[in-house]
């Protein structure tokens, strides 16, 4: 997971290569939020492509008041 501000990195968290992306997504994105926070920066919106689509993703993101936008890339 690789969260950004503009084109500056502000969070990273690496898994295993072969990990599934759904893995442990919520936890992750609770970890991310929390540093950012703690830093007061104030995460308004968050853009994820098509692997976060869960009810546990969507859940986590709404309840941290956090306009969700999914993308889908069709080739």
């Amino acid at each position: 997971m690789v969260a950004t501000i503009g084109n500056m990195i502000v969070y990273y968290e690496n898994r295993d290569g072969n990990a599934n992306v759904k893995l442990c997504q919520a936890e992750t994105l609770l970890r991310a939020y929390k540093i950012l926070l703690d830093h007061a920066i104030k995460i308004r919106n968050a853009r994820m492509d098509a692997g976060s689509y869960s009810k546990e993703i969507i859940v986590t993101v709404a309840a941290k008041n956090i306009c969700l936008f999914l993308t889908c890339f069709i080739a």
